[in-house]
């Protein structure tokens, strides 16, 4: 079985209470997810043999979720499939995306930088990163 129900929940109080937000309406299995402030968070998809990232992006809390577009250069098509949260560098939104389960390039350590300048609605690639370089 490959799917399943997800919802999210917040906590604006280190955990004492929780308020359930709206949901994504995918039924893949999640990957991966958090917020980066209380109104920008994402929920990653594809678990079992993942062949692109497919990253879901809320920008008002958790109210609505889109698909978020992941550039992936022609040379890492397929190499480059399972996106990790986000998180903030300097004046913009960076991720790192993994090669999944079955990845073998170079080992199938190396991760895909990603680039965000419109709040994670759009991502460019910007480098190849080593197993290191990723332990943020």
């Amino acid at each position: 079985m490959s799917q399943e129900g997800s919802n999210v929940f917040l906590t604006f109080d280190g955990g004492q209470s929780w308020q359930e937000t709206n949901n994504s309406g995918v039924s893949r299995l999640i990957a991966d997810g958090g917020f980066v402030d209380a109104k920008i968070g994402f929920l990653s998809f594809g678990t079992i043999n993942p062949e692109a990232p497919e990253l879901y992006v809320t920008q008002d809390g958790g109210n609505t979720w889109k698909q978020a577009t992941v550039n992936i250069p022609s040379e890492y098509d397929k190499i480059f499939v399972q996106s990790e949260t986000p998180f903030i560098e300097d004046d913009h939104l960076a991720v790192f995306v993994n090669q999944g389960p079955n990845g073998d390039y170079k080992g199938g350590l190396v991760k895909g930088k990603f680039i965000s300048t419109d709040k994670g609605n759009t991502w460019t690639f910007s480098m190849e990163v080593s197993p290191d370089e990723a332990n943020k």
